[in-house]
């Protein structure tokens, strides 16, 4: 099991990402069902990216603050 089925709820549909300068990011979830699951985050994930100018290479941490349904992802930019 990874990081996304424990942290995150299959039925949610907005997810708020949290930078290390506490800016908040409002973003669209959608679970994709299929023999390889998993999360796409869309909407304000372009918008950080650009804003933050993040490019290939960049690393990021992303952590939740507890197991289970979250709603508030934190995220830090660790390498470019």
């Amino acid at each position: 099991m990874g990081f996304s089925q424990l942290a995150l709820d299959k039925r949610s549909t907005l997810l708020k990402l949290v930078d290390e300068c506490d800016n908040i990011w409002a973003c669209t979830l959608q679970y994709v069902h299929g023999r390889d699951a998993h999360f796409r985050v869309g909407g304000g994930w372009n918008r950080m990216v650009k804003a933050r100018g993040l490019g290939d290479g960049v690393h990021i941490i992303v952590g939740a603050p507890y197991v289970g349904r979250n709603e508030k992802l934190f995220f830090s930019v660790v390498m470019y």
